[in-house]
């Protein structure tokens, strides 16, 4: 039968430095032969990478510790005879963003405040939370 994934791969979000695992279980009479592909090209193999063929099926690979370049679209390519398939994910690397500015809080109410603060000089998206101690 042609192959298949019982299991497909799934995105992971990182910090810089992170290890992380991507696994996925294909199928397939014959065996499948399994490549994989990073942004549509052969995956570079380097020291910091193990690829793991379980014996269940299983096909793994580990990436010990994160760097930028490892950010983009990954693909587990199961072939066989009759046909080729593909999982894919996306990792993505996160970054812990520096400290606001002094907040300000040019207007106070009742029981609310409005509280402002420059950003940081991060570029990407960032949610801050206040807390409020109750006295």
């Amino acid at each position: 039968f042609a192959p298949l994934f019982h299991i497909k791969l799934r995105d992971h979000v990182l910090l810089e430095g992170d290890p992380v695992t991507l696994s996925c279980l294909p199928a397939g009479s014959p065996h499948p032969h399994i490549a994989w592909v990073k942004d549509k090209r052969p995956l570079e193999i380097d020291a910091r990478m193990n690829l793991i063929s379980c014996p269940d099926g299983r096909q793994l690979l580990m990436i010990m510790q994160t760097t930028k370049k490892d950010a983009g679209l990954y693909e587990c390519v199961a072939t066989n005879p009759l046909a080729a398939v593909s999982s894919s994910c996306t990792i993505s690397l996160a970054r812990l963003p520096n400290r606001p500015g002094t907040p300000e809080i040019p207007q106070k109410y009742k029981d609310t405040a409005l509280v402002v603060w420059r950003p940081s000089d991060n570029l990407a998206p960032c949610t801050y939370s206040l807390e409020r101690k109750a006295e």
